[in-house]
């Protein structure tokens, strides 16, 4: 991914007159549990955390997530959401497991997506992916 430097963020975006669909913050892993925990009262309910993998932290508008984005395309497709498998490995997958019929983790999700989900697969480098397909949609 490109990543640009902006410096003093809100400058940035008062001077460019810029408006932002995603944040990201990157650091240590051991540090962005800690952040998202200082960020939250900084930016309200209003606003997402998601901590997506280890290092990043995506910030983003409370609506912009993966399950809305799930119960929108199956409306789109005349699907109902109970018809549908999401299959998620990262934080951020949450919502959309949760919206669908089917939701799976894969075994090396984070354990707040396996608790979630209905059904636990083998991890994606072990064909998990291909394992809920073959279980669950064919």
């Amino acid at each position: 991914m490109d990543v640009t430097a902006v410096g003093d963020l809100v400058k940035f975006i008062q001077d460019g007159n810029k408006k932002l669909s995603k944040l990201m913050v990157i650091g240590e892993p051991d540090q962005t549990l800690g952040r998202i925990a200082e960020l939250r009262p900084l930016v309200g309910e209003n606003v997402q955390l998601v901590r997506s993998r280890p290092r990043f932290i995506e910030v983003t508008n409370a609506n912009a997530h993966k399950g809305n984005a799930l119960l929108w395309l199956a409306r789109f497709l005349g699907l109902d959401a109970g018809d549908v498998m999401a299959i998620g490995d990262s934080n951020n997958d949450l919502t959309m497991i949760k919206v669908a019929g089917i939701g799976v983790a894969v075994a090396n999700a984070p354990r707040e997506i396996q608790d979630v989900a209905d059904h636990i697969v083998a991890a994606h480098y072990d064909h998990g992916v291909a394992q809920a397909i073959t279980e669950f949609a064919l």
